[in-house]
């Protein structure tokens, strides 16, 4: 359709899917959702998702060696 690359397409799907943590926070809060469960589920998983798009992200556009390689495996022990 916009006959755009398979990077650029890769990086607006990577960008249209990530989930502000501004946007989600503020929100929960203000409707009192913060204080339970589902609210922490749903902060959790807009956390997890800006972890994901930041990985993916560096994965298409670093180049990748020995260092990035380390970096991302440390990274990812870390999140999960």
């Amino acid at each position: 359709m916009l006959n755009l690359g398979l990077k650029a397409s890769l990086l607006i799907a990577v960008l249209m899917s990530t989930t502000s943590l501004a946007l989600v926070y503020p929100a929960l809060k203000e409707k009192g959702l913060f204080r339970i469960k589902t609210g922490h589920i749903l902060l959790s998983s807009a956390m997890i998702v800006d972890m994901l798009s930041i990985i993916s992200i560096v994965v298409l556009f670093s180049v990748m060696d020995l260092y990035t390689i380390v970096y991302m495996t440390i990274a990812l022990t870390l999140l999960i």
